[in-house]
């Protein structure tokens, strides 16, 4: 329930850069909490909190890759960066797990002739 709240109030349809970095905060404090959940309690609280890790790195994704993209762009939109950018963001992000942390690179878009 928190983490969907988390998602749906900082990382929802209007995005800004303070409130993804709120919502990376509330997402980094509900992994940090897993933690404990998974050594003290059974199998199925094991199995929901194997779940909820998942939905946490998945919502951080979004919105690690939200946060670094400061422009508005099809339904990315963020009321801190309204306007399209070609220039800097017409490209595709590519993020996956690395060390510990989310690595991310911008990739060209390949143009189809």
């Amino acid at each position: 329930m928190r983490l969907r709240r988390a998602a749906w109030l900082h990382v929802g349809v209007i995005r800004s850069g303070s409130s993804l970095e709120e919502g990376l905060e509330k997402i980094e404090d509900i992994k940090r909490c897993l933690g404990p959940l998974i050594i003290e309690r059974g199998t199925f609280d094991l199995v929901k909190a194997l779940e909820v890790g998942n939905l946490a790195f998945v919502g951080e994704v979004v919105a690690r890759a939200a946060l670094m993209r400061t422009e508005s762009r099809g339904q990315h939109f963020r009321d801190d960066h309204p306007e399209k950018d070609d220039t800097d963001w017409l490209k595709w992000m590519v993020l996956h797990k690395g060390e510990g942390d989310v690595v991310w690179e911008k990739m060209p878009v390949p143009k189809i002739e």
